[in-house]
This record gives structure tokens, C-alpha cells and sequence, in this order.
């Protein structure tokens, strides 16, 4: 009588010595391409970089590209009317300074594809420099300035720009 626990007991054993003899290469090349294929398809496509032209809040244009070994940040459009000198510097001799293509950050230090950190960013329309960070995500950048602690700053969001700039340079 055929039971339950019969159909549960191991079927007959296959050498795999003898699986390998009757399909040879064919196995081994069979296996490589799965694997490659299996590989392929599980590394994450790249997102596009923290590297190129951002609008921020307030209509400038900020270009993101290396400086040495970490990313720097400049301004190099206006998409507004504003103020065209570092009227708000705390010093007082750099306040006519025209702040059309001046480094507003420095120092980020990349810490993969989508985040920098350890830098510093120069906000012209408070005069002040703060720690900040970069997060990409996508078309938008997250700029997050603080003093101290991150978790006691502020968080910028910057948009990709796409068109071409209009230099700030007349």
C-alpha cells in the first residue's frame, strides 16, 4: 500500500560526475552566463551625479565640479533680479565684491554617488558660512547647512539645470 511517507523518501541519486560527463562544456557555459546574467542585472543602475548645474531657491545657478580631490560649488547665473555683490559679508571690505562667479562652497568630500560631506557653503543672503552636506537624488540636491550638528540645520532644495546659463559675468 502506497502511504504518504513513501512519497517523502529521497529519490534515486545522480553522480554528478556523471551529469558533468553527459553535458560537458554545455553545463559549465550554461552555469557561467547565468551567473553573469544574474550579476548584471543586480548591480544598481547609476544615478546621475551631484556634479553639474543647480538652481537654488532663489534663482541662481550653482555649478558642482570637482576642485582638487573633493567638489566645490559656484555660482555662475542668475535667473532673477538680486543682489550682484556680497552686500551682507560680514566684513565690510568684501561687500562690493560682485559675487558672479564666487565659490560659495568648498571642500566636499565624496562619499559615493549620491553624497558629499564635510564641506562648507557661504550663504550671500545671511553672509555667513556654515557645514554642509550634499545629498543627489535624482534632478534635485539636497543642501543641508548647519553649525555644529547636522540635525540642528537647514535643508536646501536645488533643482537640475538643464538650459544653458546665462553667465552672470556682463
Amino acid at each position: 500500500m502506497y502511504s504518504f511517507f513513501e512519497s517523502l523518501s529521497p529519490t534515486p541519486k545522480v553522480s554528478l560526475s556523471s551529469a558533468f560527463q553527459v553535458r560537458g562544456r554545455l553545463t559549465l557555459t550554461g552555469v557561467t552566463v547565468a551567473l553573469l546574467l544574474t550579476w548584471t542585472t543586480s548591480v544598481p543602475a547609476q544615478s546621475p551625479s551631484m556634479q553639474g548645474n543647480w538652481l537654488e531657491p532663489s534663482g541662481g545657478v550653482i555649478q558642482v565640479a570637482p576642485c582638487g580631490p573633493n567638489l566645490c560649488a559656484k555660482l555662475i547665473a542668475f535667473t532673477r533680479n538680486g543682489p550682484t555683490t556680497d552686500v551682507n559679508n560680514k566684513d565690510t571690505s568684501l561687500r562690493n565684491r560682485p559675487i558672479c562667479n564666487l565659490q560659495l562652497g568648498s571642500g566636499f568630500k565624496v562619499v559615493d554617488a549620491q553624497h558629499a560631506e564635510g564641506g562648507q557653503i557661504y550663504d550671500p543672503k545671511t553672509g555667513k558660512t556654515y557645514s554642509a552636506a550634499i545629498t543627489g537624488e535624482g534632478d534635485t540636491l539636497r543642501l543641508r547647512g548647519y553649525v555644529g550638528v547636522k540635525l540642528f540645520g537647514k535643508t536646501e532644495v536645488w533643482q537640475r539645470f538643464t538650459q544653458t546659463p546665462v553667465s552672470c559675468s556682463k
